[in-house]
């Protein structure tokens, strides 16, 4: 049967032992290899000795509550010295020993080496904060865009190629009398102008032939420019622009007093 020496020398993690004093009394033979310290060099030294952050006394209070308490403890992550100068991380796990009179003998324990692993969650929680800081940007940006498009006189409305709605404005919505469902992105330009048909926001004309009208225009994808006079005595000024890759941007402005 394999011993326990035979298998700490040929695994990944490494085994310790600390001494009743919690000095270091035993390392297995791959400590050596991931620190780039020889185990003698440690032997006789406390756990925070050979840290990297002695000074550091609340990273440390919970462990040597544990220590002092003579209580198992798992998964304790804590930066090594490491023989190359660099900082090394660490996660340790022990239990207590005890001789057969009950009296405190030291710990055993496995240690593992996380540097990649904790990198890796430092460059993920890196990562992350930039998308939140990135996520707050766009979000004041967006409520300076909806300042902006709502305060501005005319009327603006914005449609993709497919005669959609993208976005509108406030003036825009109170002009063509629009309900809140009407004004969601993708509303369809011919639900908008059923409406005003419903509504009768209407030039003098034959409604369907309005409708018509104005979808034929929709289609052109030229610039130009109406004056649409409605029969409640309103007039709208209107200019299109269409945008690349299909979709067009409009302004209504209303010059019923000019």
């Amino acid at each position: 049967m394999r011993s326990l020496e035979d298998f700490a020398q040929i695994a990944s993690d490494w085994f310790w032992e600390m001494d009743a004093n919690l000095r270091f009394s035993y390392f297995s033979g791959p400590f050596e290899q991931v620190t780039g310290v020889a185990p003698t060099a440690l032997i006789g030294r406390t756990r925070l000795e050979i840290s990297a952050n002695f000074d550091d006394s609340e990273h440390w209070r919970e462990h040597f509550a544990d220590l002092d308490a003579h209580r198992p403890f798992r998964d304790f992550v804590y930066p090594f010295k490491h023989g190359d100068g660099n900082s090394r991380w660490f996660k340790i796990s022990g239990r207590p020993r005890f001789d057969d009179g009950g009296t405190f003998a030291g710990y055993l324990g496995v240690g593992t080496d996380i540097t990649a692993e904790r990198a890796a969650q430092q460059d993920l929680a890196g990562a992350l904060e930039e998308v939140r800081e990135t996520n707050a940007r766009l979000e004041r940006q967006n409520l300076q865009f909806d300042a902006a498009l709502n305060n501005m006189s005319p009327g603006l409305c914005m449609f993709d190629g497919d005669e959609r709605l993208v976005v509108c404005n406030t003036p825009y919505t109170k002009m063509y009398g629009l309900t809140p469902e009407l004004t969601k992105p993708g509303t369809t330009l011919r639900e908008m102008l059923d409406h005003r048909m419903a509504a009768g926001i209407l030039p003098d004309m034959d409604p369907e032939e309005h409708i018509e009208q104005r979808l034929e225009l929709a289609k052109s994808r030229e610039r130009r420019y109406d004056v649409l006079e409605l029969r409640d005595g309103r007039v709208f000024s209107i200019v299109v622009e269409p945008m690349p890759g299909g979709g067009w941007l409009a302004t209504h402005e209303d010059i019923t007093d000019r």
